[in-house]
């Protein structure tokens, strides 16, 4: 999506560019040659930092949040920053809480209040959530931590099997064990594959279509969104599919709209959700308060969230509309289809250049790259070590 014709040259300040999807949007943002990006960092050596579309890298000493507030509001000033836009929970979090301070030398977006934020976030909190508003949610129970007790063993008889034990503050599928039956509880809760220290919830596996609704929101109005379907999923089935399609689906749509009016929600979002195409019942998974791992799939489907959500910062409105039928494959995905072509097997689905973001890592490589040597480096010094 391009960027509206009257905005003026705009400098960002991503303040907590740790993780991958700090790259994601600086690749989304540097579309738009008019805006330059900034980052912070706890960590010296990230992806980001050697992004063509990154603008200056800072590395945040800080041990504190105070601290780390502090660093915000002095590039803010000394770089002149327009707007302050976080990309993690821990950084959505923190700029929510101080968003009056903040605001005093830069323009945020839109941002829910902390309390919710931190009840999204948790997977027990937001299950109860949706329970409480009648929205359709999973069977699901609180187990408590990991290898402790459980109070009542009868919560267990609750949910039918198969079932997940899932982590609740876990992000990316981490953590989550699948159980066939009760059967298999007790030498699971108890075993090292369990997270320990970590308060676990069991919920029923249901089979049925995975969605994944991403939205960019108001004070609980959808400003923009995308929806799709997995065509082909993970290898590690509670991760983004491998190949997915962006779709129309009413159902999916009106029960993700319903929740984040219910919510009141302000800013980005992912929103797992199961569709059953036999009765068209939608079921609530997970709700994910900050950016996730098809960002670009986004933008490749129409709709560029980072943008939208600058915009929506400095009060500049960005209608916008996905491409339905788009589809966009995971760079991995590509990997295997040339391997299988070299091998002389037939690969399973057709996908094409543009339908992944591997031609922005073609376009800006030098982060991959450098992903590439420093795992090459942590290989060489284990081998060296034993």
């Amino acid at each position: 999506m391009d960027a509206p014709a009257n905005i003026c040259s705009m400098s960002v300040l991503i303040p907590d560019a740790e993780t991958m999807e700090a790259l994601k949007v600086l690749r989304c943002l540097g579309q738009t040659p008019k805006m330059k990006t900034f980052i912070l960092s706890r960590d010296r050596w990230i992806m980001a930092r050697f992004s063509r579309h990154c603008a200056g890298y800072y590395q945040n000493t800080s041990q504190t949040d105070d601290d780390w507030l502090n660093e915000i509001i002095k590039l803010v000033k000394e770089l002149n920053i327009d707007i302050v836009l976080p990309v993690t929970v821990d950084g959505v979090e923190l700029v929510s809480r101080n968003r009056q301070t903040i605001s005093e030398f830069a323009a945020i977006p839109p941002l829910a209040k902390p309390e919710l934020i931190e009840m999204a976030n948790n997977k027990w909190a937001f299950h109860e959530f949706v329970k409480e508003h009648g929205l359709p949610g999973m069977p699901t129970v609180l187990l408590g931590n990991a290898g402790e007790a459980i109070d009542d063993s009868s919560t267990l008889d609750s949910v039918e099997y198969p079932a997940l034990l899932k982590p609740t503050s876990q992000r990316g599928g981490f953590g989550i064990v699948k159980l066939e039956d009760s059967s298999q509880f007790n030498g699971v809760w108890n075993n090292e594959r369990i997270m320990k220290g970590q308060q676990y919830i069991l919920q029923s596996y249901i089979q049925a279509d995975d969605y994944s609704l991403s939205v960019c929101c108001k004070q609980g109005e959808i400003l923009a969104y995308t929806l799709y379907r997995v065509i082909l999923p993970s290898e590690n089935p509670y991760r983004i599919g491998r190949l997915v399609e962006y779709v129309n689906e009413e159902s999916v749509l009106d029960v993700g709209r319903q929740l984040v009016s219910a919510m009141e929600w302000d800013g980005v979002a992912d929103i797992d959700l199961l569709f059953n195409e036999r009765d068209h019942s939608v079921m609530i998974l997970e709700f994910n308060p900050r950016f996730w791992q098809s960002l670009l799939g986004g933008m490749i489907a129409g709709v560029n969230f980072p943008l939208i959500w600058c915009m929506s910062a400095m009060g500049i409105s960005m209608p916008s509309s996905q491409r339905e039928g788009t589809r966009y494959a995971r760079p991995s995905l590509f990997v295997k289809m040339l391997t299988s072509k070299m091998r002389g097997k037939r690969f399973p689905v057709k996908i094409r250049w543009r339908e992944g973001d591997l031609k922005y890592s073609v376009h800006d490589p030098l982060p991959e790259l450098f992903n590439v040597a420093q795992k090459a480096v942590k290989r060489l010094r284990c081998e060296s070590l034993n």
